[in-house]
């Protein structure tokens, strides 16, 4: 009896270790092979301003606008994560895509852990999603 429950115990324990988080959504404009940016936001009075050392992921949208982000690498605590797209050139300097100077930026703010998982809406329209 004592074995068993050492193994239930361990199994639990062990479930949180493998945590794993997953972010996805469709963007519905015309953004094919864009990239998709997921930060965590540190200072939520400073929004505007993404810096590199906060860009945890990056990815390109597919062909059906789809885009996703996994993996185990985010804090077990809830914390402020934005997913940001912006239509700058690629040719564009570091600042202008990652300081939201660019005409056309996107972004969802939410709030999520190393366990969440998110499906966001087509519209992806600067909307704070709680």
């Amino acid at each position: 009896m004592l074995r068993k429950l050492i193994f239930i115990l361990l199994v639990l324990l062990s479930a949180k270790g493998f945590s794993q988080y997953s972010f996805k959504g469709q963007i519905a404009d015309k953004a094919t092979n864009n990239t998709v940016y997921l930060s965590i936001i540190e200072d939520y009075r400073k929004l505007g301003r993404i810096s590199m050392e906060q860009i945890l992921k990056k990815t390109t949208i597919d062909s059906l606008g789809n885009f996703n982000f996994e993996g185990n690498n985010l804090i077990d605590e809830n914390r402020i994560y934005q997913i940001h797209l912006d239509d700058c050139p690629e040719t564009a300097s570091n600042s202008e895509h990652f300081f939201g100077s660019c005409e056309n930026s996107k972004s969802i703010l939410f709030i999520a852990n190393n366990n969440d998982t998110i499906t966001f809406p087509t519209s992806f329209v600067n909307e704070a999603l709680c």
